[in-house]
């Protein structure tokens, strides 16, 4: 995602792909103020842990960690960096990024963590080629995948060591090129 807000609406993280930055901008009395900005470089997407701790933000070139002041919204980046992709999605226990028909997962470390993240294991197929957004269930078993390449949008069951292909939609009425995917709260 190009735009992550906290949960309390104050502080709103922005990605700009065209400069390459991470803005913060926090509300006050209905109207954002500019409160700081950060070089990326290219940038795709990002993810607010649920703790709101930690933004991660992936690009081509690299996948970084920040950490997140939870009084004043400001972030600093972390000694943390990952491979880069095009897409990531942030679940209730791991993140999720994909690039060129390949998806990585990785745990995240957890509550009074560092941010860090450890791989858990890889995933690939037809189905992942052109792909940016991504969605977890609630329950964190499955991911959800929309593939404008492919003209699909897949759900892959996580396993031990990466992702399993569990079903897909593609080629009918209404999915040309879809490019994100929304699951519902209860997973229904």
């Amino acid at each position: 995602r190009d735009v992550v807000a906290t949960s309390d609406q104050q502080h709103v993280y922005l990605g700009s792909r065209d400069d390459g930055t991470i803005v913060h901008l926090v509300r006050y009395n209905g109207t954002l103020k500019w409160a700081e900005s950060h070089a990326f470089g290219k940038f795709q997407a990002m993810e607010l842990s649920a703790d709101e701790r930690f933004l991660y933000a992936v690009g081509p070139d690299s996948l970084k960690v920040f950490a997140r002041n939870n009084d004043d919204g400001r972030l600093t980046q972390t000694e943390h960096s990952y491979d880069g992709d095009i897409g990531m999605a942030i679940g209730p226990s791991m993140l999720a990024t994909v690039g060129s028909g390949k998806l990585t997962l990785y745990e995240l470390t957890g509550s009074g963590g560092n941010g860090a993240l450890k791989l858990r294991g890889n995933a690939q197929g037809a189905e992942l080629k052109g792909v940016e957004r991504m969605q977890f269930s609630p329950d964190g078993k499955f991911l959800f995948v929309a593939s404008f390449d492919t003209d699909s949008v897949s759900s892959w069951e996580l396993t031990q060591n990466g992702a399993k292909l569990a079903g897909k939609v593609s080629k009918m009425p209404g999915i040309d090129s879809p490019n994100d995917v929304a699951v519902t709260p209860d997973g229904t």
